[in-house]
């Protein structure tokens, strides 16, 4: 069934990842401006139906690890989504001072982010932007750039946001479809056949 982004990552659902690894196989994160300004479009369109339902953004794929419920649980699809809505998060929260919501997408625990990558060029980028840090080390690295690049785009497009509040809770209703593989399964092989058609699976493929 479907669950809402903020239940994904802050509820008690048996769909829910309290915390998400992008794992060493994962690509980087490599979304465009393009991708970002549609996603932007979706949000405000969702807003102003007049019928509101749920805005839906696909399937995301999540391998459980052995760790069970204290370990991370790897992003198999999803990352580029799961990202971008998260540094969205981050620049409402900067940009309105105090958010509880906010800071439970964000953090696990104080200071301790729900998402974490593998590779420790990617951790420490988004981290970065995280802790407030966007220093001039992000200029050494292409993949840094991208971080910092979307996460300024991000802060503009907010700019014309007339009710960042309202904005806020329509990004924590976007719903997902969320398809938990066991740790036994290939999980390489899984993200190659996700990847290798550039066609989204459905939930009944994957099954």
């Amino acid at each position: 069934g479907n669950i809402s982004f903020y239940d994904f990552l802050t509820g008690s659902n048996s769909m829910s990842c309290h915390k998400l690894e992008m794992a060493n196989f994962q690509r980087n994160y490599v979304w465009k401006r393009k991708n970002i300004i549609a996603l932007f479009t979706s949000i405000t369109e969702s807003i102003n139906e007049v019928n509101t339902t749920s805005l839906y953004l696909g399937n995301i794929v999540i391998q459980r690890t052995y760790k069970g419920n204290i370990g991370s649980d790897f992003v198999v699809d999803g990352q580029q989504r799961l990202i971008t809505l998260s540094l969205i998060i981050k620049a409402i929260l900067e940009k309105i001072g105090e958010s509880k919501d906010c800071e439970n997408v964000l953090f696990y625990e104080e200071n301790i982010p729900r998402i974490k990558f593998s590779r420790e060029k990617l951790n420490s980028a988004y981290e970065s932007i995280l802790s407030n840090n966007q220093s001039i080390s992000f200029l050494d690295d292409e993949t840094k750039k991208t971080f910092l690049k979307n996460y300024k785009l991000i802060g503009s497009e907010l700019r014309k946001i007339d009710d960042l509040n309202l904005f806020l809770e329509k990004i924590k209703t976007i719903e997902f479809i969320v398809i938990k593989c066991p740790s036994t399964h290939n999980v390489n092989q899984l993200f190659e056949s996700l990847n290798s058609t550039g066609v989204d699976l459905t939930a009944g493929d994957l099954i």
